[in-house]
């Protein structure tokens, strides 16, 4: 027949929890230190900010615009 849902009093996990339960770190797995060298994606992003301060020939704004429109 299947199961059916029920409201139950208290949650089925309580009964093994034995302990406070800490705070998972979640700072250094993998899916958060997944570059060892550094965010690239941060350190292009300041490279390109310098480059279109300096108004370097072909990373100005103007030519970011003209590249995306094709």
């Amino acid at each position: 027949t299947g199961s059916i849902m029920r409201y139950v009093k208290e949650p089925t996990y309580t009964k093994f929890i034995t302990g406070d339960i800490r705070r998972f770190d979640d700072r250094n797995t993998a899916f958060s230190n997944g570059q060892r060298e550094g965010n690239k994606y941060t350190s292009m992003h300041n490279q390109c900010v310098e480059n279109l301060k300096k108004g370097k020939e072909g990373k100005t704004v103007l030519d970011a615009a003209t590249f995306s429109a094709g």
